[in-house]
């Protein structure tokens, strides 16, 4: 099984999940069991790949933002996860995500992408440090990773915000995946994800109502798109080339 969940992921909530600690970390043999027929002895093998979005208190965690929030890719045996491993090494697949912001954003360079969409793409340098935070800088310093993001304006819900100001929901392919990376660098754009706490602000983010006419609990980010280029024949999964597979976002916040 190839599971892909993203760096926000509290990795002690492997800690609270015994059970699927022993699949996730295995490789060799599991009782397995289909319904209605006697259990065999099969081979599981697993790794993690960062997609999606979520903090999570336990993997099997179905609590409401989260489990709406992953694309789970599976994979049948160990030659196709070896070779789903070597698509996203060769960055064969290409990752998109939704969220909404405050304003609209219009800085960056034109780029045309892998499907002939036409993105804004902007870059800017990461400081990680060993905990907490990252942040972004203009210039690099010492340590700095460079990153890149493409984006594109979906929707524009007028007067949406606090004051009228505008609303966008943007979709975000990602160049280079770092560390909170799409939270962090549209920040300092002036254009923070609504509902995120620790790049926006609290005061913002309290204008806004869930669906229920509750707090927006979590930010409004959601991985949303994966596209797969052009795939060697070697590769076992060669068939999904020029293939996307997509899920709609589920916002809760009210707009209109």
């Amino acid at each position: 099984v190839l599971l892909m969940i993203d760096d926000d992921m509290r990795m002690e909530a492997l800690k609270q999940t015994n059970y699927v600690k022993s699949i996730v970390t295995a490789q060799g043999k599991m009782d397995l069991e289909k319904k209605g027929k006697q259990s065999y002895q099969g081979e599981i093998y697993a790794r993690f790949l960062c997609f999606g979005n979520g903090a999570l208190k336990a993997l099997y965690d179905r609590s409401e933002g989260f489990f709406r929030r992953q694309i789970i890719l599976t994979a049948k045996n160990k030659k196709s996860l070896e070779d789903a491993i070597a698509l996203f090494k060769a960055d064969l697949i290409t990752k998109r995500y939704r969220c909404l912001v405050r304003g609209v954003p219009s800085c960056g360079t034109n780029v045309i992408c892998c499907d002939e969409a036409i993105m804004k793409e902007v870059s800017a340098y990461l400081e990680k440090p060993p905990t907490g935070n990252v942040f972004i800088h203009d210039i690099p310093k010492d340590g700095d990773l460079p990153i890149t993001s493409r984006y594109r304006v979906l929707n524009v819900y007028k007067g949406a915000g606090p004051d009228g100001e505008d609303v966008s929901d943007i979709e975000v392919e990602l160049v280079t995946g770092r560390t909170h990376q799409i939270r962090a660098q549209f920040a300092p754009l002036g254009h923070p994800i609504i509902g995120d706490g620790n790049y926006g602000r609290n005061q913002y983010n309290l204008h806004f109502k869930n669906l229920r006419g509750g707090k927006v609990r979590y930010q409004q980010l959601f991985a949303s798109t994966l596209l797969f280029g052009k795939i060697p024949k070697e590769n076992i999964h060669h068939r999904l080339s020029g293939r996307s597979f997509s899920i709609e976002p589920l916002y809760d916040v009210k707009l209109k």
